[in-house]
């Protein structure tokens, strides 16, 4: 993870982003080290642990949509998302992924599921611009690789934007564990 600079209960990253790959192990990583954040939260009056990964969804997907400052990469741990929320702390698509692999990850740790993710980074041309995750359900042996992208109110759950020209996915198990 880039070197991060705490104000307060808040951090932000210091250092600038060089590569999308940067954005990638930052989400890897603050989802596997804060998913416990989550257990802090409620959405809509019920805690986040007991809602269904469409009812998660169908939670990230109205948070308001706030675009990173220019050329600066912003992200952050679900504690912080979550806390500030519809305000105008940056949230866009690698928030939005962090919170998703975080659920993901509580519903694995809590509940014992057996859900596989990845992040897809992805671009309507050639240059990547988007990011989300996809997952599957191990547990059932017809499972598929699901879209999870819920940056903005017109998506789907398990559909994806738009066809890419440029897409590259991650899985955790490739990203080295950083603490």
């Amino acid at each position: 993870m880039r070197k991060i600079e705490k104000i307060g209960e808040y951090t932000r990253t210091r250092q600038p982003l060089k590569t999308y790959k940067q954005t990638v192990a930052d989400c890897f990583d603050l989802a596997r080290l804060y998913w416990k954040d989550l257990l802090l939260f409620n959405a809509n009056g019920v805690p986040i642990k007991d809602l269904t990964i469409h009812e998660f969804y169908e939670y990230v997907k109205s948070i308001n949509y706030v675009k990173d400052p220019h050329r600066k990469e912003h992200v952050s741990r679900p504690k912080i998302l979550l806390e500030r929320a519809n305000t105008d702390h940056p949230f866009d698509c690698d928030d939005r992924s962090i919170l998703s692999l975080s659920f993901f990850h509580l519903q694995n740790n809590l509940f014992g599921k057996e859900y596989k993710t990845r992040l897809a980074v992805t671009g309507r041309y050639t240059k990547p611009k988007h990011i989300y995750v996809e997952f599957k359900d191990e547990s059932n042996p017809e499972s598929q690789w699901t879209p999870y992208d819920c940056t903005y109110p017109w998506n789907y759950f398990g559909k994806t934007l738009y066809i890419p020209q440029f897409k590259r996915v991650f899985y955790e198990e490739n990203h080295p564990v950083k603490k």
